[in-house]
């Protein structure tokens, strides 16, 4: 049990890791925290009222915008 915690406590290390990597500018960062939202960017695409494409690449520049915005926000 406790072994699970600490892995659980790596991966959230890690993944904030990527996060400010990211919002730092790192674009391997940003591409990585793209592609593991890429299933349900491409599923929310499916409610939005543009071309399939177009609705995906909304997504996906909202999600880089929301996370250049919270640098340095404290919530």
């Amino acid at each position: 049990m406790e072994e699970e915690k600490s892995g659980e406590h790596e991966a959230a290390d890690h993944l904030e890791g990527i996060l400010k990597r990211a919002q730092a500018g790192d674009k391997e960062s940003m591409e990585l925290i793209v592609k593991y939202f890429e299933d349900e960017i491409n599923r929310l695409a499916k409610y939005i009222k543009l071309p399939r494409e177009d609705a995906v690449q909304t997504l996906k520049l909202e999600l880089i915008e929301y996370i250049l915005r919270k640098n340095g926000d404290s919530g």
